[in-house]
This record gives C-alpha cells, structure tokens and sequence, in this order.
C-alpha cells in the first residue's frame, strides 16, 4: 500500500518552496468531502477516512484533508 501512514493534502501553499499563498477562491470550502471519499473509493481499498478543514496563516486561508494511518484499519 502506498502512502498508508496517513497524510495531509494542502491547498494554498507554493509546490517548490511550500511558502503559504493562499487559495484564489471558494472552491475548497464549497468541496463536498462526500464527493472526494466517493472518487478515491474508485481507486483504493480499503478506502480512508478523510477529513477537511482549513486555517488561516498570516491572513491566507490554506485548506487541507487529512485521512488516517490505514493501517490502523486492519
């Protein structure tokens, strides 16, 4: 299983040097978690469980899932 630690996803925060930009617009608040754990039951199994929030650093707002250690589901 690849990746089965666990992990975080981050949305907002620059691919080569991880400085926090910010997200443009609404569309991670408008995401329906329900809708992302649906597409990745699609590609793996036993499927994570997955949990989004976001926090604001220095005035930008960064969003994230989370999903848990799967090994802890077997």
């Amino acid at each position: 299983m690849a990746n089965n630690m666990g992990g975080f996803l981050f949305f907002g925060v620059g691919d080569d040097d991880c400085e926090v930009v910010g997200l443009y617009d609404d569309l991670f608040e408008e995401c329906d978690i329900s809708r992302v754990t649906q597409q990745v039951k699609n590609y793996l199994a036993p499927t994570p469980n997955f949990v989004k929030k976001s926090i604001t650093i220095d005035d930008k707002t960064v969003g994230f899932f989370m999903w848990n250690n799967m090994n802890s589901l077997l």
